[in-house]
C-alpha cells in the first residue's frame, strides 16, 4: 500500500547554490554600504601606492646629507634627552632619533629610509580617514576626507624625500593624539588618566617633529567648543565641570609655552636663523595662506589673495546655519592652524600638511551634507548617491592629480637625489675604498650647502677621522690655501669629480 507524498515535500527545491540564490546574495552585498566604502578604500589604496611607488626609487637629497651628519655626529644621549624635554634647544628631536636609527641599522643606504618614508606615509592617510570619521561620527566623512585629501600632488616632498620626515611625524602625531582625545570624549565622556597621558605624550612628540604642532592646544579648545557633548554655557557656569572639560587643554597650552619659548631663546635659538624669523602683520597672514591655497589648488596665487578673508569668513558663516559641527570646527582651526606657518617666508606644499587636513574633513563634511540634503526624501537613493559621489572625486580630483604627477612632478622629482647619487659615485671612483685618518682637499665644491662634501664623504664612508677641506672653506676660515699637506687633492669639473695631481710637500 503506498502512502501519499505530503504537498510540501512533492515541490522541487531550488538549490542551494542556483543562480537566482547567486545573485540575490551578491546584489545584497553590492547593496550594503559597508561594501561600497570596503571597495572605495581599496581603489584608494591602489591610487595612493600607484602615486607614491616611484619613491622607493628616491636617493638621498643634500637635505638628507645634513639632517643624518647631524644625527651621527651627536651621541645617542643627546638625541634622547631632546626627544624627552621641551624646554631644550634640540633641532627636531623625533625625526633625529628616527635617522640616527636607520643609519646605524642600514648605512648609508637609502632603500630602508625609502620604506620606513612610505610606510609612514601610509599610516597618515589612514589617519585622516580615521580622525575625519570621529570628529564627524560618519564612515561616509571619513572615506571622503581620505578621496580628498589621503593624497596631494602639492605634497609630494612628503613621499619622494626623506627630509621632509619631520612633518610626516608631525602629522602622525598631531592626528594621531587628536583621534585618541576625540574617541575618549565621544558620548560626553572624559578621557582616563592613562588616556591623558597618551594623549599629552603623543603631543610632545609632534612637538619633537616639527613647530607646525604648536596649534593642537587650538584645535582641542575649538573640539570642545564646537564638538563638546556638553553645553558650552554649562561647563563655564560649572568651574569643575569647565576644569574637566579643558584639563587637557591646559596642560597642552603650558607645554607649547614653555615650547615656544625653549625655541626661541638660547644661541641656536630657531627664529634667529633668517628663514625662520618672523614678520607679525596682517598682510604676511594673507599672503602666506594666498601662498599656499595657490600650491595647492594650482590657482594664480595674486588672484586668491584678496579673496583669503572671505574664504575664511564664509566658511565659517557657512557652518553655522547649517549646524554641521564638524564643518564648523574645520572651519574655525582653518584660521588658526596655518599660524606657525604665516609670519615665515613661505616653504613648498609639503609644510601644508598638517593645515591641509582641516580644509580636507571640511570639504568632505560639505561634500557628506550636500549628498544626504539632496536624497534626503529618498532612502533608497542613499547608496546610488554615495557611490556616485565617489565616482565624481574620482574622475574630477583623482583623474587629474595623476595626470599632474605624471606630467609634472615624476619628470623632476628626482632630480636633486640624482645630482648627490652622482656626486657620491665619482667621488668613491677617484677616492680609495679607504679613507681613515686621511685628508681630502676640494679645489671646488658643487653641493649648495657649504658643508655638503663633508658631509658626503663622511658618511659613505661612515668615517669621521677624514678631513675634508675646501677652497671656499678655507677662505671662510681665513687658512691659507694651499695643496700642501693632503693625501688626495680633487675638482670638480661641472659634472664629476676627478683627481688632481698633490704638488707633495
Amino acid at each position: 500500500m503506498s502512502r501519499a507524498i505530503p504537498g510540501n515535500l512533492s515541490q522541487p527545491r531550488d538549490p542551494l547554490f542556483s543562480p537566482k540564490t547567486a545573485a540575490r546574495s551578491i546584489r545584497c552585498i553590492v547593496a550594503d554600504r559597508r561594501f561600497l566604502f570596503a571597495a572605495t578604500a581599496l581603489f584608494y589604496a591602489v591610487f595612493f601606492v600607484f602615486m607614491t611607488k616611484n619613491g622607493l626609487k628616491s636617493y638621498f637629497s643634500q637635505d638628507d646629507l645634513l639632517n643624518i651628519y647631524y644625527c651621527w655626529s651627536r651621541s645617542l644621549s643627546h638625541l634622547l634627552l631632546g626627544g624627552t624635554v621641551i624646554a631644550g634647544n634640540a633641532y627636531r628631536p623625533a625625526g633625529e632619533l628616527l635617522y640616527d636609527a636607520l643609519f646605524a641599522l642600514f648605512g648609508f643606504h637609502p632603500a630602508a629610509f625609502n620604506v620606513v618614508r612610505l610606510i609612514l606615509c601610509c599610516v597618515d592617510a589612514g589617519l585622516l580617514y580615521l580622525f575625519a570619521r570621529r570628529i564627524s561620527n560618519s564612515v561616509e566623512v571619513g572615506v571622503l576626507a581620505l578621496l580628498i585629501g589621503g593624497f596631494h600632488p602639492g605634497t609630494h616632498p612628503l613621499y619622494f624625500d626623506t627630509g621632509m620626515i619631520f612633518d610626516v611625524l608631525a602629522f602622525l602625531f598631531f592626528y594621531a593624539a587628536l583621534a585618541v582625545y576625540v574617541r575618549s570624549r565621544s558620548g560626553g565622556a572624559f578621557p582616563s588618566r592613562a588616556k591623558s597621558v597618551l594623549v599629552l605624550a603623543l603631543y610632545l612628540l609632534a612637538l619633537d617633529s616639527k613647530e607646525i604642532a604648536v596649534t593642537f592646544p587650538i584645535a582641542l579648545f575649538l573640539f570642545e567648543l564646537t564638538r563638546g557633548e556638553e553645553g558650552v554655557a554649562a561647563s563655564f557656569r560649572s568651574g569643575r565641570g569647565f576644569l574637566r572639560k579643558f584639563r587637557i587643554t591646559a596642560i597642552a597650552t603650558l607645554m607649547t609655552a614653555v615650547f615656544i619659548v625653549a625655541r626661541s631663546s638660547g644661541p641656536e635659538a630657531l627664529v634667529k636663523i633668517g628663514a625662520y624669523h618672523p614678520k607679525i602683520s596682517a598682510a604676511a597672514y594673507v599672503g602666506s595662506y594666498a601662498r599656499y591655497m595657490a600650491e595647492l589648488t594650482f590657482l594664480d596665487e595674486r588672484a586668491i589673495q584678496p579673496l583669503v578673508p572671505w574664504i575664511l569668513g564664509g566658511c565659517i558663516a557657512l557652518s553655522v546655519p547649517l549646524r554641521n559641527r564638524t564643518m564648523l570646527w574645520a572651519s574655525l582651526f582653518n584660521v588658526f592652524s596655518i599660524l606657525p606657518l604665516a609670519f615665515i617666508p613661505p616653504r613648498a606644499g609639503f609644510a601644508f600638511a598638517v593645515p591641509l587636513a582641516g580644509w580636507t574633513v571640511y570639504c568632505a563634511a560639505l561634500v557628506a551634507w550636500l549628498r544626504a540634503r539632496i536624497v534626503s526624501r529618498k532612502p533608497r537613493l542613499e547608496w546610488l548617491s554615495q557611490a556616485v559621489v565617489f565616482c565624481l572625486i574620482a574622475f574630477f580630483l583623482l583623474r587629474p592629480e595623476a595626470a599632474y604627477m605624471r606630467d609634472n612632478v615624476r619628470p623632476f622629482v628626482h632630480d636633486d637625489q640624482n645630482f648627490v647619487r652622482r656626486t657620491i659615485e665619482s667621488l668613491h671612483t677617484v677616492l680609495p675604498a679607504k679613507l681613515v685618518n686621511k685628508r681630502v682637499l676640494a679645489l671646488r665644491d658643487p653641493f649648495r650647502n657649504g658643508y655638503g662634501l663633508i658631509f658626503a664623504i663622511q658618511l659613505s664612508y661612515n668615517d669621521p677621522s677624514v678631513t675634508v677641506d675646501t677652497f671656499k672653506l678655507l677662505e671662510l676660515r681665513r687658512e691659507p690655501i694651499s695643496r700642501v699637506g693632503y693625501d688626495y687633492v680633487i675638482d670638480w669639473t661641472g659634472e664629476r669629480f676627478v683627481g688632481v695631481q698633490n704638488p707633495g710637500p
